[in-house]
């Protein structure tokens, strides 16, 4: 993707952010929100006067031929909503809810617009372009900047990038160290044992795919992107 659009579009997913934040005191008027629930597409959806709805089935009649009939987000613009599919796991429901967002923000053009599951786990080269602009705006969306690397250092205590070592290969993966120290870039080994490490010598925490409710793979994804990790 041009580094121009990724630009535009983080500053699209940060502009939402601000809005969610700047009306935070009526969206949560007991006081009583996470840092997470301020990344909630459905709360997005509030902001930008869309009805979000979870059905456990899209009817197939919004589905094109070639797609079948297996549907999990939708966005109408004529009818004000976007609907997503509460019968796929959470994190791959969030990650669709905010997909579809992403489309509504981004692509004002699509009307009626469909999609299959997306975890953000896809690798980007084999998505069209349009899809990778979706679910790089959810990615930036559902795990920001800041929050990403204020909660990967709190965990790693580490200066970034994060230097691999055998020690720490074999505390993230006491059965299969090697695996780590030797696994080419592109497999995103290391990146996924961070994303779901719960645990570094006596100090224990939830994972980072956890807290940002996200798929093991879109925070491995995420965690590449911000170049947290170093190579070799």
């Amino acid at each position: 993707m041009d580094p121009a659009i990724k630009q535009y579009i983080g500053l699209q997913a940060r502009q939402l952010h601000g809005q969610i934040w700047s009306q935070r005191e009526r969206l949560f008027p007991n006081g009583d929100w996470t840092p997470t629930q301020l990344c909630d597409p459905r709360i997005a959806c509030e902001v930008l006067d869309i009805s979000y709805e979870e059905l456990p089935y899209i009817d197939s009649r919004f589905a094109r031929a070639d797609e079948g009939k297996v549907l999990a987000g939708l966005i109408d613009r004529q009818a004000g909503r976007i609907v997503v599919s509460d019968a796929l796991p959470d994190p791959v429901m969030r990650f669709t809810a905010a997909h579809e967002v992403g489309h509504w923000c981004l692509h004002p053009g699509h009307i009626l617009h469909r999609d299959m599951p997306v975890s953000g786990s896809d690798v980007p080269s084999l998505r069209s372009e349009i899809e990778q602009q979706a679910d790089y705006f959810a990615a930036c969306f559902l795990m920001p900047k800041k929050s990403i690397i204020k909660a990967f250092q709190n965990r790693f205590r580490v200066q970034l990038p994060l230097h691999f070592t055998d020690v720490l290969a074999y505390w993230l993966s006491p059965n299969d160290a090697d695996s780590l120290i030797s696994a080419p870039q592109s497999s995103l080994a290391r990146e996924k044992a961070l994303a779901q490490c719960t645990g570094l010598t006596s100090q224990r925490f939830q994972s980072l795919a956890d807290e940002f409710k996200v798929s093991v793979g879109a925070m491995a994804l995420r965690i590449r992107e911000l170049g947290l990790v170093s190579w070799p």
